[in-house]
């Protein structure tokens, strides 16, 4: 958690992007739809595609607007306040305790100290790329933080990363787009959203979404004072004995389904929703009995705990916090498992499918968890494995910490936006412990 992090570190930094990250919108772009005189979008395309890199795109594009500099700082001034007012409450924020910050642009000084000028800022480091106007008028791109060994990015903000780490022992970086893939991957705490999400979930990179710097202050203050755990696929690895008893229901009762499918259906419900859905014109009863048969005589010897979750059990138990399950499975079953596999004692209440009037992902569960915790919605967190439980939490407005190493990719399951995103037991372990 960053906030027990943060008072472990001497000089902790956060690293920002600017354009669409600390502004609610790209400066750029609204530059171009006032001054270019069109053709711009295929040249912004094949920078998106990595055909050519930001240097050789501004070039282009700059060739391509008929302003004067002195008429984009009019126009810059006219904007409609295009700053997150939520950064501006950070950003006070951290100054008050001390903490650096620095911004990291692929876009252009001039505008960034124009905007942030405008909110009474006026003391943020910042490296980006400028616009000069060359002995006839005309605008010139200049590039001071190029990486002359990578023709990515006119503003190569990896150095820079690299350099602040010389200085900073802990790097929290907040950014959005395709200039700020690389760095990302040297910060030690990662604040994700849009395209550098995507890359996070791409290269199994664990990282925190954020919709707007209120998320971000957030986290520098949280506090966990009560964990729902998910069962299958979180505490425990079910996926052999479920896919057994699914194949044998299908075998004993020569059902003709797409098998890979059908199970994915099956995984993201209660049994009989699941059943329902995936065999329609089916005995639904005999289906579950056969099912249920298969598994009740399997369940217990083919599902193991998953590695590390005793550890990460223990430090919280330890550290004083209140932990629950809340799973779709029937209740009574969950509540075996747990008791056979010797981990029940660590849960205030274990709640299944009968205990409450809907299954995840309605907020029922979460609710009884939280009233047999004693906790809030804001000092608890839903720890699960899949895109269930991150409708779960959002039903239920609470955080949701994913561990993506089970049946639902993480390809998938970053278009769900979750609050966090590990990739391994081991990863959300040390997010809880705050080790770093």
């Amino acid at each position: 958690m960053l906030k027990q992090i943060l008072k472990k570190k001497k000089r902790p930094i956060v690293v920002s992007d600017f354009d669409g990250t600390i502004s609610t919108r790209d400066i750029s772009y609204e530059i171009l739809d006032r001054f270019s005189t069109g053709g711009w979008q295929g040249v912004d395309e094949a920078y998106a595609r990595g055909e050519i890199g930001s240097q050789e795109a501004f070039r282009l594009i700059l060739e391509k607007i008929k302003a004067t500099k002195s008429e984009l700082i009019d126009h810059i001034n006219q904007l409609s306040p295009p700053i997150d007012p939520r950064f501006v409450e950070f950003y006070r924020y951290i100054r008050e305790r001390g903490i650096d910050l620095v911004i990291l642009s692929d876009g252009f000084l001039f505008y960034i100290k124009l905007l942030l000028e405008r909110e009474g800022i006026t003391d943020i480091p910042i490296y980006a790329n400028d616009i000069i106007e060359d002995k006839t008028g005309t605008l010139v791109p200049i590039f001071p933080y190029h990486n002359g060994q990578c023709d990515k990015c006119g503003n190569c903000k990896s150095n820079i990363v690299k350099k602040l780490k010389e200085d900073h022992d802990h790097i929290i970086f907040v950014g959005d787009g395709y200039s700020d893939l690389c760095a990302s991957e040297l910060a030690d705490t990662l604040f994700a959203k849009r395209q550098l999400m995507k890359h996070a979930a791409e290269t199994r990179r664990p990282f925190t979404y954020f919709h707007d710097f209120a998320d971000v202050r957030t986290e520098f203050e949280k506090e966990i004072r009560g964990v729902i755990f998910d069962l299958d696929g979180t505490l425990v690895d079910s996926l052999e004995a479920i896919r057994t008893s699914f194949l044998h229901t299908i075998d004993t009762l020569d059902l003709d389904v797409d098998v890979e499918k059908s199970f994915g259906e099956m995984m993201n419900w209660p049994l009989t929703v699941g059943m329902e859905k995936i065999f329609p014109g089916t005995d639904l009863n005999e289906a579950v009995k056969v099912f249920r048969e298969k598994y009740y005589a399997i369940y217990k010897d083919a599902t193991p705990i998953k590695p590390g979750i005793n550890e990460v059990l223990t430090y919280l138990a330890d550290s004083g916090v209140k932990l629950t399950v809340a799973t779709n499975k029937l209740a009574p079953l969950a509540r075996e498992l747990l008791e056979h596999l010797a981990i029940d004692g660590y849960f205030e209440a274990v709640i299944g499918v009968g205990d409450v009037p809907n299954p995840k992902p309605a907020p029922d569960m979460v609710d009884a968890a939280i009233q047999k915790m004693g906790t809030t919605r804001q000092d608890t967190i839903l720890v699960g494995d899949s895109q269930v439980d991150i409708e779960t939490a959002r039903n239920s407005n609470i955080d949701v910490y994913v561990v993506s190493d089970s049946f639902d990719p993480p390809e998938e399951l970053v278009k769900r936006k979750p609050r966090k995103m590990f990739y391994s037991t081991e990863e959300l372990g040390r997010e809880l412990s705050s080790e770093v």
